[in-house]
């Protein structure tokens, strides 16, 4: 969806990331994997407007990266992946 719209996102960015903040729980893997793709998409479709919200969204992703207990990692392997970009 995000990818759809693209920058008309942007004005709704800070309701978003608030909700992924209120919905981040590391015992569900699952919506983890949900979440992140939704902020990989996020941060396309913003660019480097999505700076402002790393904050916020930063020590999520840390969270994951020290306490990422699936077996194949890949939750840590789709937080790398928006590492790099």
């Amino acid at each position: 969806m995000v990818n759809i719209v693209k920058l008309h996102i942007k004005p709704f960015m800070p309701q978003i990331v608030k909700l992924m903040h209120e919905f981040w729980s590391e015992e569900d893997s699952e919506i983890l994997i949900s979440l992140i793709e939704l902020l990989v998409s996020c941060l396309y479709a913003c660019g480097t407007c999505f700076r402002e919200y790393l904050p916020v969204v930063l020590p999520n992703l840390l969270n994951v990266l020290n306490n990422d207990s699936c077996e194949d990692k890949r939750l840590t392997t789709q937080v790398k992946r928006i590492i790099v970009i």
